[in-house]
């Protein structure tokens, strides 16, 4: 046989591994041969080459059928075969040195293999090389590649569901700092009152932005973008997401009824004098001559005056909202439901034979309502400001969202913060920390304001603008989640809402403006941009809850270490309570998410069988 410059390959050898006749200690040599052939660079453009790599695959073909010698006391495998298949150009397994290797190495080789999905007919002559320099079987080596290539897989859909447990956890962790977005002498009693309630400060904030926006005039906008048309209203609609007994009436009180109660009062007060003038102008139309009454009222008889303003109602139809608005054109009002699910009772008064449900929708977009009936129009309004608040359950929001494809956008529409379960104090100090006055005079002023436009300065709009082209629309094109598709759809529109929001209430409260200036800036615009992104983050903890009830295992995981944050030791009872999606579960099951919530290092488990029990790390 042939060695170093000139090439290895042999006609005798060729026949005597056809006839298997060829030894052993002879056919390695061979090996060697051609091993040495080919981990020198300067054959690689000899006409053999190719040649000898099909031959070495065919030798140590031949070699694994044997029963192999035992090299285990050899150390290193070659790296210089990388080079020349690199320098080739062709995708071939790593070629051994004659030295042998050790385990480590053979690990390292095997690994290797499978990162590079390396093809099967390449794969059989590398196994059996690999086989023989490390004095294995084929057949262990097959073995070992097997469970490596398994533990490999395993790994990394663990990795993967350690970074989809971390997500979800931190939607519901995630905090915001309120003397951030809003002025000091409002978010320091706001926490103050979050602190005595037990509730968090983002609710009262979320509830202070619903109010607050129902009282801007009717036609008020943001302009975006001229180009495109782009306006948006101030108006929201936000929903508490919470379980019953966490406080929801005594913060709809704080933040809603009592100062937009005040500016009820006051129109019913207005209401009330304009019914008397009206009595009285009646009394004296009615004893006035047919001259004087042309004279005095050339409109004719009085008229009597328009239904009652209102700024806030807790029950209502279509046909009822609309009444209103065609009363008073300039004025918004704020939906302020008990329960959410109420909200969405569509055509309850119509027989099914209504569109209530898209009537909503318009109305989440400013559109005034047109009604032609029979006997002619009988609601004529180009626009209308309407904001929505309200509470819904968990389980309940769930049922609601069906699959959580939501293909028209209603709940995309929404804004949700979530506020978990949590036991509230008596405090020594039972002193009312007073906001009332606060908030009455700033409702007031908002109230007061003229029919506003607004506009971004052009470091605002930049910032929007790169949110917006790199962030906001490859998001909505590429999210899996049909549902958060349509979140991302209205996300940029939300941060323009929250924007406006945020500056008339930080221009009223922390100047001595009597009006907000027209042009929003770049602070402003920050403000709303990480508002909106906490909400997000709302959102998706609500879409992966939904995602559990259908069976996805890292929001379950994700229940089980929430349930754990909240009352210590849980046992899989613990769970089963937590949720109406839990209810069924197997209580098995939930223990072998304790126990991979373990190996994952969440937690801590005790006990065996049906007494396992599950704590989260304090770290985690």
């Amino acid at each position: 046989m042939k060695n170093g410059r000139h090439s290895p390959i042999n006609g005798a050898v060729f026949f005597m591994i056809d006839s298997k006749t060829l030894q052993l200690e002879d056919a390695i040599a061979y090996s060697n041969a051609l091993i040495d052939y080919l981990n020198n660079p300067a054959h690689v453009t000899h006409s053999d080459y190719k040649l000898a790599q099909v031959e070495l695959q065919r030798v140590n073909e031949y070699i694994a059928e044997l029963e192999p010698p035992d090299y285990s006391d050899e150390v290193k495998l070659s790296e210089a075969n990388s080079s020349i298949s690199q320098e080739n150009g062709e995708n071939l397994p790593n070629l051994p040195s004659r030295r042998g290797i050790a385990y480590q190495q053979l690990e390292q080789e095997i690994v290797a293999l499978i990162e590079e999905n390396t093809q099967q007919s390449e794969l059989i002559g590398a196994i059996n090389t690999l086989a023989r320099l490390a004095g294995w079987t084929t057949k262990d080596l097959w073995s070992f590649y097997y469970s490596r290539q398994e533990e490999l897989e395993r790994k990394e859909l663990e990795t993967e569901l350690k970074e989809e447990l971390n997500s979800i956890l931190s939607f519901g962790s995630r905090r915001l700092v309120l003397e951030e977005l809003i002025p000091l002498e409002l978010a320091k009693p706001i926490q103050n009152i979050a602190h005595r309630l037990n509730i968090r400060p983002e609710v009262c904030l979320t509830t202070l932005l619903a109010g607050i926006s129902g009282c801007h005039r009717v036609g008020t906008r943001l302009v975006i973008s001229e180009s495109q048309d782009w306006e948006e209203p101030p108006n929201l609609f936000m929903g508490l997401v919470s379980p019953t007994g966490q406080k929801k009436s005594p913060i709809t009180k704080i933040f809603i009824r009592r100062p937009l109660g005040l500016l009820q009062r006051l129109a019913r007060k207005e209401h009330a004098q304009k019914v008397e003038q009206y009595q009285q102008n009646l009394q004296e139309y009615g004893q006035l001559s047919k001259e004087d009454k042309a004279e005095r009222y050339p409109d004719g008889c009085p008229k009597p005056p328009a239904q009652p303003r209102i700024h806030y109602f807790s029950d209502a139809n279509v046909e009822g909202i609309n009444s209103q608005v065609e009363a008073h054109p300039d004025q918004a009002l704020v939906y302020l439901v008990e329960e959410l699910p109420k909200v969405f009772n569509f055509d309850k008064y119509r027989n099914g034979k209504g569109s209530e449900r898209q009537d909503f929708l318009a109305y989440y977009d400013g559109i005034g309502p047109t009604e032609l009936r029979r006997g002619g129009v009988v609601t004529n309004t180009d626009e209308i400001s309407l904001s929505i608040y309200g509470a819904i359950q968990p389980e309940k929001l769930r049922q609601l969202m069906t699959d959580s494809t939501d293909p028209d956008g209603q709940w995309a529409r929404f804004i949700f913060v979530n506020q978990p379960l949590a036991a509230a104090t008596l405090f020594d100090d039972d002193t009312r920390y007073e906001i009332g006055d606060l908030l009455a005079g700033l409702y007031r002023r908002v109230n007061a304001l003229p029919k506003m436009q607004y506009t971004l300065d052009d470091q605002a709009y930049k910032k929007f603008r790169h949110l917006y082209n790199n962030v906001l629309e490859p998001e909505r094109v590429k999210n899996p989640n049909p549902g958060l598709r349509a979140v991302y759809g209205k996300t940029a529109g939300r941060i323009g809402r929250l924007a406006l929001n945020l500056h008339v209430i930080n221009e009223l409260v922390a100047t001595d403006r009597r009006t907000p200036l027209d042009e929003i800036g770049v602070e402003t615009m920050e403000k709303a941009i990480k508002l909106t992104s906490f909400y997000t983050d709302q959102i998706k903890l609500i879409h992966a809850n939904a995602q559990a009830e259908q069976g996805a295992l890292a929001p379950n995981l994700a229940a089980v270490v929430r349930r754990s944050e909240e009352i210590g030791w849980v046992k899989a009872h613990d769970v089963q309570m937590h949720g109406h999606e839990f209810k069924k579960t197997n209580p098995n099951t939930i223990r072998e998410w304790f126990l991979q919530l373990e190996s994952l290092g969440y937690g801590t488990c005790q006990g065996r069988g049906n007494k396992l029990q599950f704590q989260k790390n304090p770290d985690k």
